[in-house]
């Protein structure tokens, strides 16, 4: 608008007409004064009155546009307003935020349509919806941040038209649905690997259970061969068979213990400790077993905070995360372990852990493989996955690291980009107790008398098994098929020195059964065995009645030991 006002007199109809005009191109400081002419003086005035009601309305719109500014540029809501040709023309201080640049300015100089977005094909999906409809609503789309980073936002956009209804541009309103959908991920990736948990628990409870029946009596009839081998003959031939057999029911142990640390229904050996010992006593075990070329680095900060967790599942997380660095790296490059302290509050982490604000330490293992591919990383910790064909599949390494991470209380984090390498980071609650070493109570057994025990399990097979193995080890054995039995044989005072309980049993199960031998006999030793059981049912169990556990399937040196611990036997059987 003109800033100068301009006196015009109007001697006749043609002067009348040139005021009109200035105000038809906006000039309204334009001075409209009594014409000489009596019969153009109403129109005069009437042109005063339209400029002076323009004047207002534009002061009064003038206003009205700065509060709608003011109220857009509050709402944490992203806003952006796009021209015709793809253009950012206005955008709130939410949007300059959600794509990372500094200001305003730099974002509508830098915010072509193309390039805010990642995927052209979702681009030209908001289009044809726009073009087609007019609008479009909670659209999923992938955005490229100032730093490059992709975030998933949810948009609604509607088209602008003018006047003359033609398209002049289209505004939009997003949301930052990144954080939501990981967590939506992360609770779909439990769900699932709880249900394949279950399945792996039932199936690696009655796997135990056979192999608890076989194991024993291949040992045995191995012991007996032992000694009957001559060089070319029959029993030099069963000997190597025997041999055969009980390396393949040890990798079924291994399978069964393994579905058993997949499913989280492993006994849990909770102790507190210092996480830099478990890792170098891991890593010199782990070391024997790696390539040549894989150089091993650890970087472990001194001043390291205590953990309570199992002991031996952190060694096997570590074992497994190496040996899958291995295959990652195909025998060179380097596998770097290190430690930390982390303090998380309501703002810091990650928005995929999902880990309360706290004190944690960070295990971090990294290696300079190929790396994985973005879109299968949300895959990485399913059974048998494979993103670089079947040769390459990890088993069931990485899921047993997963659960056994999540067993422990802890999450788990991955980060990595094809050849770039790959690093796990593991967050694990920090524990304010002091670690302590229990001396182990020994029994004094003076008399020197045959010990024993009663075998309590509704398995026959295992029943006996495990008697024949109590037998060979030079005990006194007698057997219960159910805690009835059992209960029955305590409570006609019948002397046992302890008493051998499997948890799962129909009608009466260990748990009632231990309880209630207890009442009738409350010195009596137990030794809870089990194929699966739930950590917290264990470690309550056993704090208890202050007991102690055997997993199934078990050789003669682990029943050897456990029973030996528990008498105060010195080492003598074998």
């Amino acid at each position: 608008m003109a800033m100068n006002s301009t006196v015009l007199k109007y001697p006749d109809l043609e002067k009348l007409v040139s005021v009109l005009n200035e105000v038809s191109r906006g000039n309204l400081d334009v001075a409209v004064q009594d014409a000489g002419d009596e019969e153009l003086q109403p129109l005069v005035r009437a042109l005063r009155g339209m400029v002076e009601n323009l004047r207002r309305e534009i002061r009064s719109n003038g206003s009205q546009g700065a509060a709608f500014r003011n109220f857009v540029e509050s709402l944490p809501v992203p806003l952006v307003k796009w021209s015709p040709r793809g253009e950012a023309v206005i955008a709130n201080q939410a949007a300059v935020a959600l794509w990372g640049y500094s200001d305003r300015e730099e974002f509508c100089r830098a915010a072509h349509i193309q390039d805010l977005f990642i995927r052209s094909e979702e681009v030209k999906r908001l289009m044809r919806g726009l073009a087609e409809n007019g609008v479009v609503s909670d659209l999923e789309i992938t955005i490229r941040r100032s730093n490059g980073e992709p975030r998933l936002v949810s948009i609604s956009a509607a088209t602008l038209r003018d006047e003359s209804h033609a398209a002049s541009g289209f505004a939009a309103m997003l949301f930052d649905i990144s954080g939501q959908r990981q967590m939506e991920a992360n609770l779909i990736q439990m769900e699932k690997l709880e249900a394949i948990g279950n399945f792996a628990s039932g199936l690696a409870h009655d796997l135990n259970n056979i192999l608890c029946s076989l194991l024993p009596n291949v040992e045995m009839l191995r012991r007996r061969f032992s000694e009957k081998v001559l060089p070319g003959t029959e029993f030099e031939k069963g000997m190597r068979q025997l041999e055969s057999l009980e390396k393949s029911a040890q990798c079924a142990v291994t399978l069964a213990k393994e579905l058993m640390s997949f499913s989280r229904k492993s006994q849990s050996n909770l102790a507190v400790f210092n996480l830099n010992t478990v890792v170098l006593e891991s890593l010199h075990q782990l070391k024997q077993s790696l390539d040549a070329g894989i150089r091993v680095e650890t970087d472990l900060a001194a001043d390291l905070w205590n953990i309570e967790a199992d002991q031996s599942q952190i060694e096997e997380i570590l074992i497994h995360l190496g040996k899958n660095a291995q295959q990652a790296m195909k025998g060179n490059g380097s596998l770097r372990v290190s430690t930390s302290n982390l303090t998380r509050d309501a703002k810091s982490g990650t928005r995929s852990s999902g880990k309360p604000p706290g004190d944690y330490v960070l295990l971090t293992v990294r290696d300079t493989g190929g790396g994985i591919p973005e879109e299968y990383q949300h895959r990485i910790f399913d059974p048998f996955f494979s993103f670089d064909g079947a040769e390459q599949s990890r088993g069931l390494s990485l899921s047993m690291v997963y659960s056994m991470v999540q067993n422990n209380r802890g999450c788990i984090e991955v980060e990595s980009a094809p050849n770039e390498g790959t690093a796990f980071k593991i967050l694990l609650p920090r524990t304010t107790k002091e670690s302590c070493r229990i001396p182990i109570e020994q029994t004094d057994r003076s008399d020197h008398r045959l010990s024993r025990i009663l075998v309590v399990d509704d398995e026959d097979l295992v029943r006996e098994a495990t008697s024949s193995l109590l037998w060979e080890l030079g005990y006194e054995v007698y057997g219960a098929h159910d805690g009835d039995e059992a209960l029955l044989r305590v409570s006609q005072n019948e002397q046992f020195d302890l008493v051998l309980l499997d948890i799962q049993m129909p009608r009466m199960d260990g748990h009632e059964t231990l309880a209630r031998l207890r009442g009738v006999s409350p010195n009596l030793k137990v030794i809870l065995t089990s194929g699966h059981c739930p950590p917290e049912n264990v470690q309550e169990i056993l704090q208890r009645y202050n007991c102690t556990f055997l997993q199934k399937p078990y050789r003669m040196a682990d029943i050897s030991q456990a029973v030996q611990k528990v008498l105060g036997e010195p080492a003598s059987h074998n």
